[in-house]
């Protein structure tokens, strides 16, 4: 393991896929787009590539009839996508 920076750590010693066509970030606890040091990482990552980020935020499948988080999800995700504007 390496220490990138005080918040990432680079768990292996591959490099980057040469023929790589993006840069995926998996969004998966911190929805957010401000103090977001792992987005931030993979912006920078994907600039440096010059190649798109591509942001995946899994749902689960198996939240019971009325208590999916769609309702929370989707209009988080609406003020993500106009954050990013900002970021890019």
């Amino acid at each position: 393991m390496q220490r990138i920076n005080e918040r990432v750590v680079q768990l292996n010693n591959t490099e980057a896929n040469p023929k790589a066509r993006y840069v995926l970030y998996w969004m998966q606890m911190y929805k957010r787009t401000s103090h977001n040091h792992a987005l931030t990482f993979a912006i920078r990552k994907a600039n440096d590539y010059n190649l798109p980020l591509v942001v995946y935020e899994g749902l689960k499948y198996y939240y019971p009839v009325g208590q999916r988080p769609d309702s929370r999800i989707y209009p988080g995700r609406r003020r993500r996508k106009a954050a990013r504007r900002l970021l890019l």
